[in-house]
């Protein structure tokens, strides 16, 4: 284990390809953070190999960094990055493992109170791994792991482009983020959609010669893990994902009260930003209990979407959203297509969504909204099917054909733009008569403490056992539909994702809108709610 040396007060700081360090070989080495209180963490240069990963954690205790700690001799207030990564590959910045100080999941790395960024990487970084920190209190985001093309300092070359350079492997786990103005968390870049119009930084100095040229392709992301984090108290996005084209996974996440700001285009639990593929599955997504936020004087005019794919750059690609429980959202799920690959796919299935306040729980602008695509030859599918959406009240007019007595909005209320047309399905993006049918429908549930007393299920029945014991057992499927519901929403997708999976053997269900809450009687579901438990103690 290799101990970094304090350089200027309180700066811990590494470079490799220069300098004293310019013939080591880091490839395998642990690098050690001296225990304590901090300033910074400068890493530039680095580079471990496939199999022989350089590590970089604490030694003696929690290491805190501190982006506005006070200069120790001039006590004056500094600005800065606590954690700063640029061009190192094949590097894994972890705070677990602490020995004989802490357990396993304490977060051995503390990153604290940045301008901007906590945890910035960037510069030409590929095969990140960061785990087993926490980042709070930012300017704008908690990790950042992104490289836009760039200028070189030196000849003015352009750097990082996407014909020049592709991240891999960006793994981000076990980590708290909290508190912060921007994104929890910004993998990879913004406009991948716009091609040769993507952003530069540093443009002038790249293209001295005509003044006119200053945009680049931005380059792609492969390979990204996103799991077992807690993001919480976020004001824009909660997890940000954009240009990752392939091998994309985000799961088992937490996320709570994000998007508190309502920022147009920002107020998303998990965005899948243009270019991205992936799965999205087994995440918590809570947003703001909309009567606290109501008190508490916020501003509603953006609405909340818990998750949201803005179009694949590659072809025949399949994006999967299943097991999700989400609740107190507008709209649980979206899809604002800003790409025009072909075949595009997205499959919501098996989810549980809790009092959404939208019109909708699902919304799609299936027409390119960056050009005038020919919908009969380049179209989008969107499937939504065996989930349950429960208690959304502005929606009870969903399932109905639009006319004037639902203010034209029934059925249409799942589309944002175009091809929306009842009919063939091979012509619609997303076919509406299946979703209506092909899900469980309980948008006011009204009589839930009634079919509760009806059919109680023993209380000591093990969770893994609820949803096949209560099959085979020949409960009334309307009476395990509402214990499911008072009882799982919260913390067991089992009941729900095995009833959603089912649901449409019942016809009771695909008429369940017939049930509306007239005397507005505070259903059981409300009263059951609890947070999910955690990995992380998060208090």
């Amino acid at each position: 284990m290799i101990p970094l040396e304090n350089g200027w007060p309180d700066l811990y700081m590494l470079r490799g390809g220069g300098g004293s360090t310019n013939n080591y070989n880091f490839a395998g080495q642990t690098l050690c953070i001296p225990h304590g209180h901090h300033w910074a963490l400068s890493i530039h240069n680095i580079h471990g190999l496939p199999d022989a990963p350089v590590i970089i954690q604490p030694c003696g205790g929690v290491v805190t960094l501190d982006g506005q700690k006070l200069h120790p001799t001039t006590n004056e207030t500094r600005n800065g990055t606590p954690i700063r990564i640029k061009n190192c590959t094949h590097l894994r910045l972890t705070g677990q493992h602490i020995p004989d100080v802490s357990p396993d999941d304490v977060m051995g790395i503390i990153a604290e109170n940045a301008q901007l960024h906590g945890v910035h990487v960037g510069g030409g970084s590929s095969s990140i791994e960061i785990d087993h920190v926490e980042s709070r209190n930012h300017g704008y985001a908690g990790i950042v792991v992104r490289t836009y093309p760039e200028c070189d300092d030196d000849d003015g070359s352009l750097l990082y482009n996407r014909s020049t350079f592709t991240q891999y492997n960006t793994s981000i786990h076990h980590n708290i983020i909290r508190n912060v103005g921007g994104e929890g968390m910004y993998i990879g870049t913004s406009h991948y959609h716009l091609d040769d119009g993507g952003y530069v930084y540093g443009s002038s100095n790249c293209f001295p010669d005509d003044g006119i040229t200053t945009t680049a392709p931005e380059a792609s992301l492969r390979g990204v893990e996103v799991y077992q984090n807690v993001v919480e108290d976020i004001e824009l996005d909660a997890i940000q994902i954009g240009a990752a084209i392939q091998n994309v996974r985000v799961h088992h996440n937490t996320i709570r009260r994000f998007a508190t700001k309502h920022q147009y285009g920002h107020s998303n639990g998990i965005g899948m930003n243009p270019g991205s593929t992936g799965d999205v599955y087994d995440n918590w997504i809570e947003g703001n209990d909309p009567a606290a936020a109501a008190e508490s004087g916020a501003d509603y005019a953006e609405p909340v979407v818990a998750i949201v794919f803005y179009g694949q750059a590659e072809s025949n690609e399949t994006s999967r959203i299943y097991h999700n429980s989400i609740q107190n959202v507008d709209v649980a799920f979206g899809f604002y297509n800003t790409e025009d690959a072909m075949n595009q796919s997205y499959i919501f299935t098996g989810n549980t969504v809790y009092n959404f306040t939208g019109s909708t729980p699902v919304k799609v602008y299936c027409l390119n909204t960056n050009a005038n695509d020919n919908i009969s030859v380049n179209y989008p599918h969107v499937t939504v099917e065996h989930n349950i959406f429960a208690l959304g009240l502005e929606a009870t007019s969903l399932l109905e054909d639009p006319s004037s007595a639902n203010n034209w909005k029934g059925w249409k209320s799942f589309y944002g733009n175009g091809n929306g047309i009842p009919g063939d399905p091979s012509t619609a993006c997303l076919d509406h008569v299946a979703t209506q049918q092909d899900n469980v429908w309980a948008l006011a549930v009204d009589d839930v403490v009634d079919a509760m007393a009806l059919h109680q299920v023993p209380a000591t029945q093990q969770q893994e056992e609820d949803e096949w014991w209560w099959w085979s057992s020949g409960f009334n499927y309307e009476g395990i539909f509402y214990h499911c519901l008072a009882k799982s929403i919260q913390t067991d997708y089992d009941c729900m994702v095995g009833l959603a999976q089912y649901s449409y053997h019942s016809s009771y269900y695909n008429n369940s809108t017939t049930h509306r809450n007239n005397n507005k009687k505070k259903n059981l579901l409300a009263l059951s709610l609890k947070p999910q438990s955690t990995i992380f103690d998060s208090s």
